[in-house]
């Protein structure tokens, strides 16, 4: 049986986001894409297609996600994407998905949200 370390609680420890994705493919030409698409989010914030509703995230996480960021923010974004008529556009889910796993990882390390 393997020791814990305390200091490496898997409360504790942000992921690194992949465990759920919307977009298929896999290693370097992924990697590759998200950056693309996370650098073009960064220019063009102001300027997105969509929009999500802060104060709907934070009180669907307290009622259902807390614990598993990544699993609610790909779960609410399923949802969303649904509510929204973004359910068959990819890279609108894949940075909506990250935006929200971004935003509740943000609220966690400031100490705002378990």
């Amino acid at each position: 049986m393997k020791k814990k370390n305390p200091s490496h609680s898997s409360e504790s420890m942000r992921t690194d986001g992949k465990r759920f994705n919307f977009l298929s493919g896999a290693g370097k030409k992924l990697d590759v894409m998200l950056q693309k698409v996370n650098d073009l989010m960064d220019l063009m914030r102001d300027s997105k297609p969509y929009r999500l509703d802060y104060k709907d995230i934070d009180k669907g996480y307290q009622a259902h996600g807390v614990g598993d960021i990544d699993e609610f923010a790909s779960s609410y974004v399923f949802g969303w994407s649904m509510k929204y008529g973004y359910l068959n556009d990819k890279p609108i889910k894949q940075a909506a998905y990250e935006e929200v796993r971004d935003y509740l990882w943000k609220k966690k390390e400031r100490g705002e949200i378990l």
